[in-house]
């Protein structure tokens, strides 16, 4: 039987964390997702399901209305916390995709159906997990709109937080170049891999897939923004065993126990409720099998945090507000979940390392917006951040930065 978050070990909240740079969006509670998951009624459920759906019948008069009510739910899954009710519509805090909602005009007849896509894959994927009955309405079978919707999601550019534009830029500016991350990721596939059918959450523009792909059996590499899996797609154009598909890791269509090996690097923090991905990793794996998560890290050196404190800075003097960070803590949260079921997870080493590099390719993510939360602060703007660090701390593009760096494997044999 798939495992269920309800009969699983609830860990606490996420400790609170504030900086003047980031705002840390908590993890989710069961307590907070069975809130949200009360808090939309019937209407709301039928409405939700007809834009997704195609099937709503939206009058010249009920535009607002239905794109406030759309928002509400939004923002209770963007902000990870109960339905806010408001008579201010306009000061909702949604993703920078879908603020149209909050306009005088709002766009239903696209915007609204993508919108309510975003809102019906998560509700569906929380309700399942949590085993919560209340989901949905007699007019709809929720998990057949959930699929709808995840295939509105999984063709829409702006539906996650890498559009197409991001991507090119952060595949120019990937910290992963290094031979020495390569070399660690060889090592990884070797030994953990070689001849299994493997499953890659997150898979992002390929940088480990591509390198692992070749000493595995077959690899389904899994990534859910399409201007990312564009670029997925190129660089595993010529892998015969290599499928790529456009999916939210808490809800992946393929049958169980297909898989050997279910692996991750850095992609879990960008999923909603990455435990709800371990137990589907656990449905999807073989008896025997393993969830694999590649944990890569840098420490970034003091010229390098002193510099990216400045840089903050002059943002939030432009007028910008903290980044969004998502899930902080992430991999420790899961260890310990996954301990607290009695599954142990080994922690390997797989190779430390050096470099020296100038500043300038250090800083390159913040001067191209790279991040999606410094993509939508136009570039001039960015450059005068840049400009205005550089003065404060005294330092020149071409300073020397040594950094330390590591990769560990963090492997769980998966059987709840």
């Amino acid at each position: 039987m798939t495992p269920h978050a309800a009969s699983l070990p609830a860990l606490p909240p996420a400790p609170a964390q504030t900086t003047d740079d980031f705002e840390y969006v908590p993890w989710w509670t069961a307590t907070t997702m069975n809130s949200v998951l009360d808090g939309i009624d019937t209407a709301t459920w039928c409405l939700l399901c007809d834009l997704t759906a195609g099937t709503a019948d939206i009058s010249t008069d009920t535009p607002r209305a239905t794109a406030a009510t759309v928002a509400a739910v939004m923002e209770a899954l963007w902000k990870r916390r109960p339905i806010r009710h408001t008579t201010a519509p306009s000061h909702r805090l949604l993703p920078e995709r879908f603020t149209t909602l909050t306009s005088a005009d709002p766009d239903i007849t696209t915007c609204g159906r993508v919108a309510a896509a975003w809102c019906i894959a998560r509700l569906a994927a929380f309700a399942r997990h949590l085993r919560h009955t209340s989901g949905g309405c007699r007019h709809h079978q929720l998990a057949d709109v959930a699929s709808t919707a995840r295939q509105i999601l999984a063709s829409d550019d702006g539906s996650w937080l890498y559009t197409a534009s991001l991507a090119a830029r952060y595949e120019s500016d990937r910290p992963f170049a290094a031979p020495e991350f390569a070399a660690a990721i060889t090592t990884i596939a070797n030994t953990l891999l070689s001849g299994r059918d493997t499953i890659e959450f997150g898979a992002g523009t390929g940088a480990v897939t591509r390198i692992a792909a070749p000493h595995t059996r077959s690899l389904v590499a899994i990534e859910p923004a399409a201007g990312m899996r564009a670029i997925l797609h190129q660089r595993t154009s010529d892998l015969d065993h290599v499928q790529v598909r456009g999916e939210d890791c808490m809800s992946v269509d393929l049958p169980g126990a297909c898989a050997d090996a279910v692996f991750e690097h850095a992609a879990l923090c960008f999923v909603d409720e990455p435990l709800f991905a371990v137990i589907e990793a656990e449905r999807l794996l073989r008896p025997g099998g393993t969830l694999i998560r590649i944990i890569s890290t840098t420490e970034p050196p003091e010229p390098v945090t002193t510099f990216t404190a400045a840089f903050h800075t002059q943002l939030r003097q432009l007028g910008y507000g903290p980044g969004r960070i998502v899930s902080s803590g992430n991999d420790p949260r899961i260890t310990k979940w996954l301990s607290a079921a009695g599954i142990p997870t080994q922690i390997d080493t797989v190779a430390t390392w050096t470099s020296e590099q100038p500043l300038h390719r250090h800083i390159a993510p913040l001067l191209h917006g790279s991040y999606p939360y410094l993509a939508i602060i136009p570039g001039d703007d960015r450059r005068r951040a840049i400009d205005s660090a550089l003065t404060s701390t005294d330092l020149d593009l071409d300073t020397l930065i040594r950094s330390t760096h590591e990769v560990k494997t963090a492997s769980s044999p998966l059987e709840f």
